[in-house]
């Protein structure tokens, strides 16, 4: 009794951390579930950055497009958000997050996509381009720490991709060979009676011209997690 009691509470806290709790990027306390309002204060809280927020109005084909500031006063954007029924989605490009890296803390561009549904957050979306490993190392904190938040998640192993593709260089009209290898973390679980069904996905790149060799190599991330659930279907 006292074992199953115990497999229970383990896989409830289980199924609770990764779905609930995980975040893409530490710092940033942006969960599927939680409210835009609360999604973009981490943001600001972390680093300002120029956003767009795109919507259709009811009516209407074509799509709106308003630019705002992370430290804009977003009273309007949040009341809008809270009555609106339909889909909305914001991007912030360019977004200015610190890496941990060989030389300290190092400032790197992430791009930050949010999917909204009834003032709730069911989608979530980072890319990463170019990470260095000469300054970041061969396990980077950031893909590790995703890594391990998939693995509160799912059981599957990853697929892994090794391709080469020959490209012109610019600099000398040259065709020179990239190697690339594509590492790529897939799930799909259903959750509350089919009613959530959560896709949570991370691609990691890492690529290398031939002629300077792996010491030169980098890598590009692209991490998501979104609800595909009955609950989310309504705003699509």
């Amino acid at each position: 009794m006292k074992r199953i009691l115990f497999f229970f509470i383990f896989f409830y806290s289980h199924v609770c951390f990764a779905y609930e709790n995980i975040r893409l990027l530490e710092g940033i306390d942006i969960h599927l579930k939680s409210n835009p309002e609360k999604a973009l204060t981490s943001l600001l809280n972390y680093n300002d950055s120029r956003c767009e927020v795109t919507f259709i109005k009811k009516g209407e084909r074509d799509h709106t497009r308003i630019m705002f500031d992370l430290s804009d006063d977003l009273t309007e954007l949040y009341k809008f958000l809270s009555k609106f029924d339909d889909n909305v989605s914001i991007r912030c490009l360019n977004y200015v997050y610190k890496f941990k890296s060989k030389l300290g803390n190092q400032d790197h561009n992430v791009i930050f996509d949010l999917d909204i549904c009834k003032n709730k957050i069911i989608s979530n979306n980072i890319t990463i381009f170019l990470l260095s490993h000469r300054l970041h190392g061969d396990k980077i904190e950031e893909l590790e720490n995703l890594k391990s938040a998939f693995g509160s998640f799912s059981s599957k192993p990853p697929i892994i991709t090794n391709y080469d593709l020959i490209q012109t260089s610019a600099a000398d009209g040259k065709k020179y060979k990239n190697i690339y290898k594509k590492t790529v973390w897939k799930d799909q679980i259903k959750f509350n009676n089919d009613k959530e069904n959560i896709h949570f996905a991370i691609v990691a790149k890492r690529e290398y011209a031939e002629k300077y060799g792996k010491d030169r190599s980098y890598t590009s991330i692209n991490a998501s997690m979104r609800d595909f659930g009955y609950n989310s279907r309504i705003c699509f």
